[in-house]
Formats: structure tokens, sequence, C-alpha cells
């Protein structure tokens, strides 16, 4: 009786050799030594002679590469093991009387055409990844040739976990497709940084299917001891832990540099000594460099963002220090400013029970709409809240007051070690970082992942947080008020406050709106130079003279005879708080009371 490979293939399974069945002479089974051929002859003396023949005309078979499961021999393990006859090897008689012998192979399913090699071969040629997450795989994939070379190991997995399930879909079969895309997944839990006892146990379970649907679609050429080894890893992952402590990347890393180290291949082992010796000086002698000199064992990440020390009283949503990337750009937010503000309140852990606390409010109001009510009332509400409380931190103040409208506009920006770009700078490159997921809910709705893309990177800036990208207060609101407006800008340095307002606020005033008070009422004071802070105290209303103590007598020689035409303390007001100085020496609050 025929055996076929299915039958004598079992994977998870102890073999045993008590079913009776025969061995020959080197050992191994022969399940069909009892049966021949229609003509007669024992196939295994067949296949043999077709070796033979093959060997002698020179054929190859098709142009497969050399690493291709699908061989003549595998062809011929078909016939042997009495497996789908229809893809045997095809004697191929010619009729010019060549003595030569050719076999065809004919099409298999686990085999593609060329057509559809090139296909999968332009898939994996644009497939785009996110920035540092595997290679350029446009630089390994030869289209014209149907070839892939020179990835790397990770690239493989990235390839058998991610990639191939979706690139064969609408290729092969869909059996082929579910059992590869089974396979993908199965290595995809297992090589998890965090692996559970009970995904492992499941692991252990679904493998041998996983690997039963395979035999029933690939020759018996396919399987060899490393498709089998699958059968085991689950249980090695349960004896050892994440797959990570158990691959030798790190070991195979270290011995290439060591290699590579050799200058002498007569004495490699003293070479790579020597170098080792050196290799340590340096390392004990970049010990006792000051702090802030780079080395290779402090030097920023390639996606680096914005250093920040730990604040354990700091506000969860004020701790994250992205880093802008790009030209940065001022914008003005009418219809999506009140979404964005809402978007920040409700991602606030901190905030959450007032949140909570005004639903209660809505519902003893009998409000029908609760969600666009809250949406639409809670900012202002949190704002009144948060100001009558006594205890309220600073962040909290900042979070409540909100943000201002002027909102910095970035193409891109790297947070907590990942880079994010806009589709527009996206666009052109080799990777793909303007892919974001988030979760969210819409009523009683459970969350939902949603994927979008990245249009552009806002930076809201709130007041006092001192964690903040920019310094200045913006809990003075009379003062984001005549910056809204548009209010001229007087200075007696046009050219350095402009510089000082773009570079450490990013606000842009059109030239029309400059007053340059240097020229029109500085000159005859002997000051060509005049300080800001002489400046705006001059211009501040005579009751509030007490502010004369923070400044030196010759600082402020203009302060009480005789006033400047045609000046008022907003724009004193305005340069106060533009002026690092005098920001630091003046309460801007009682400059904005006296206004």
């Amino acid at each position: 009786m025929s055996m076929t490979y299915t039958r004598w293939t079992r994977h998870g399974e102890d073999f045993s050799d008590d079913e009776g069945r025969d061995r020959d002479d080197d050992g191994a089974y022969d399940s069909d030594n009892d049966e021949e051929e229609d003509n007669g002859d024992c196939y295994v003396d067949d296949s043999s002679s077709m070796i033979d023949e093959l060997q002698k005309s020179g054929n190859k078979g098709p142009d497969l590469p050399n690493l291709n499961k699908d061989t003549v021999s595998a062809r011929i393990d078909l016939k042997k093991f009495k497996m789908w006859e229809k893809y045997w090897l095809k004697k191929i008689v010619k009729d010019d009387g060549d003595a030569a012998v050719t076999y065809a192979k004919p099409p298999a399913p686990w085999t593609l055409s060329k057509e559809q090699k090139r296909h999968l071969c332009r898939y994996l040629a644009n497939t785009r990844f996110p920035d540092g997450y595997c290679a350029n795989w446009g630089r390994c994939v030869n289209i014209d040739g149907c070839k892939v070379t020179g990835m790397k190991t990770h690239d493989c997995h990235i390839l058998l976990q991610r990639v191939l399930p979706a690139g064969l879909k609408g290729i092969a079969s869909k059996e082929m497709y579910v059992a590869i895309a089974e396979l993908g997944r199965f290595f995809r839990e297992l090589c998890a940084k965090t692996l559970k006892v009970d995904v492992l146990n499941r692991l252990k379970v679904e493998i041998v299917v996983i690997l039963c649907k395979l035999e029933k679609l690939f020759p018996p050429a396919f399987f060899d001891v490393m498709v089998h080894l699958a059968i085991h890893l689950p249980e090695e992952a349960l004896l050892r832990g994440p797959v990570h402590y158990g691959w030798m990347y790190p070991v195979e890393r270290r011995l290439g540099y060591l290699k590579s180290t050799v200058r002498n291949k007569a004495r490699p082992e003293g070479s790579i000594a020597e170098s080792y010796i050196v290799d340590e000086c340096l390392i004990f002698c970049s010990r006792f460099f000051k702090d802030g000199t780079e080395t290779r064992f402090n030097k920023d990440d390639r996606n680096q963002d914005i250093r920040r020390k730990p604040d354990p009283d700091e506000m969860e949503v004020f701790s994250v220090g992205a880093k802008g990337l790009g030209k940065s750009i001022l914008k003005h937010f009418d219809k999506e400013f009140d979404k964005m503000v809402w978007y920040v309140l409700n991602n606030c852990d901190d905030v959450e029970r007032y949140i909570n606390e005004f639903r209660q409010e809505l519902g003893g109001r009998g409000v029908r709409d609760m969600e666009e009510t809250v949406q639409r009332e809670f900012a202002g509400w949190f704002a009144n809240h948060v100001r009558q409380l006594d205890n309220a931190s600073e962040d909290l103040k900042s979070l409540a007051a909100g943000p201002d409208r002027r909102v910095v506009v970035y193409a891109g920006c790297n947070v907590k070690g990942a880079r994010f770009r806009t589709l527009t700078r996206d666009k052109d490159l080799k990777t793909q970082n303007s892919g974001v997921a988030t979760k969210g809910s819409f009523g009683d709705a459970d969350e939902t992942e949603y994927y979008g893309v990245l249009q552009e990177v806002l930076e809201l800036q709130y007041g006092s947080n001192k964690h903040g990208d920019s310094a200045a207060r913006w809990d003075a609101p009379a003062i984001c008020d005549f910056f809204r407006e548009g209010i001229t800008f007087a200075s007696v340095d046009i050219r350095g406050d402009t510089k000082v307002l773009w570079r450490s606020w990013h606000m842009q005033i059109p030239p029309e709106y400059y007053v340059d008070l240097q020229d029109e009422y500085f000159k005859y004071t002997g000051h060509p130079r005049a300080g800001m802070a002489t400046m705006a105290a001059r211009l501040i209303d005579s009751s509030y003279g007490d502010m004369k103590k923070k400044f030196h007598h010759h600082r402020h020689r203009l302060w009480g005879d005789f006033p400047l035409p045609n000046m008022n303390i907003d724009y004193a007001a305005i340069d106060a708080w533009v002026s690092y100085e005098l920001y630091r020496k003046i309460v801007v609050d009682r400059v904005l009371d006296a206004a």
C-alpha cells in the first residue's frame, strides 16, 4: 500500500517504529517495495536513470534561482511518493532525432510565473517603511531579474512576518496565502518583546496545524529540518523567555567587529588583542571628559527629541519634549481652534475628573445633547472653575487659560524616539513617516483605532508652562489681545527686537506696523542705543513711580520731566513683554493694570 507524505510526517508527535513497515539496507523506510510502475519497472531505478540522463544531456530544468526548492529532485520525489501526478516531470521527445533527453516541469501552485514574480518584486521595491525600521528594499530588489538579494536577517524577519502575506494576496491561491499569513503571524507573536504563557501554549497547538496546511501545498523537498524546527520554538520560549535572549546576533556582531580589527593575518590573535587594548584605553579616557562632550556612549539618537529633566510636579500633557522639524510657520486657526483645545483637555488624565464634574452639572440641568455641549462649553467652564481654586498648580492654570490662537506649524517632529513627517514632506522620500494611529470613541461606543495621514504638526503654546518651548507669559490676556488685533509694534531697536520676536515666540509682525522710537524720540537724549527698559519705564504712568526702584538712576533719566508725545502705555506693555531684561525686572501684570 502506498503511503503519502502527509501520513509519515508527524509534526508534534513522538515517532515510533511499531507500524510493521520495512526498512531497506540504508535504514530508510520503503513503503512501496512491492509495487511497480505501469511499465513493470521499480520507480527507484527509473528515477536514478532519469537523473543520469539529465546529467548527461546537461539539462538543468527551468531557469530558477539556486536556492529554489522546486528542483528536479523535488519533482522526482513527487513521483516516488506517488503525490500529485500532474506535477511530475514530463519527458519531451524531439522530432529532429536528437538523442538528448529533455524533461519539463509543469507549472505548480507553489511556483510563480515570470509576471507574478515581477509583480511581487515591484511590490517589495515600492513598499515604504518608517524611518529606521528596516533597510531600503529598493536597493535589494531587482525587478527585471526577479531577484531579491542583500537582505539582512532583520529584513528577512520583516519580510516573513509583515510583508510577504500582503504581497502574495491576489497572486497565490487563497489556501497558500492563508497558510503563509498564519506562519507569519506565528513568528510575529513568538518574537514579541513581551511573551505570555497562554499565548505560547496556543502557539504550540497552532504551529502543528500550520505545518500540516503547508504540507498540503508544498512538495516534500520544502520540509527540511529548519521547517520542522518551528515545532520546538514555543517550548523553548517557555523555558528560556523572550526569543531575543537566545539570538546570536549580538555575539555575531561582536565577532564580526573583532575580525575587522585584524591587520596582520599571520597573527590574528595578537592583532585582536592590541586593538582591544586601544579600544579600552579610549573608553577609559572618555570617562574623564566634561559633561556635554559627545562620545559614542552619550551621543544623541538619530531621532532625538528635546531632553527634559523629569519633574514630578509637572503635568503629563506638558512633559513630552517634542522637537519640531523644518521651518516653523505661524498660523491663525478659527474653526479648528476649539477642536484643538478640546482634544488636549479630553486626552489629559488630570482634567478627567473636571470633565465628569461638568457632565454631572449638565445632567442636573437636563441637557440633552451631552457630548456636543461638553465639547462646546467645557473649556470656558474649566477656565472659570480653575480661577476660583486656591491650590491650583501653575500647569493647571496654564491649561485652563488655554493656548494662544497663534499656532506654530512644523513639517515634522521627533517625539519619544520616533520621527513623524507630514504627507507633503513624506511623498518624495523612500521612508514613510506620515501614518498615524489613535484610539477614539464616539458616544457610548467602544474605543476604535483610527488610522490616517499627518497633514500638519501643530505646537500649542500655553502660558505659564515653564517647560514650554516659549518663555512668554500667555496668561497676560491684555497683551495677547494687542497682538491678535495687530497693534503697532513700537520698539527702540527694530532690527534686534524683531529677531527676538521671531526666534523666541515665532511672531512675525508686518513692517508697516513698526514704529522706531529711537529715530523719532531718542536722538536728543544722548543715548543713541537707548535700552528697552529705559523706553518702557519712561512711558509708564507716573502714578506707578514705585517702579523706579527696579532701576538705577542712570537707566531712567527721562522718567519724570517731559512725557514723550503720541505714545501710550499699550506700546510700553507690548515692548515690556518682548524684552528679556524688562520682563525679569517689572511685574507685567501691574503694567497691564495701568493700561
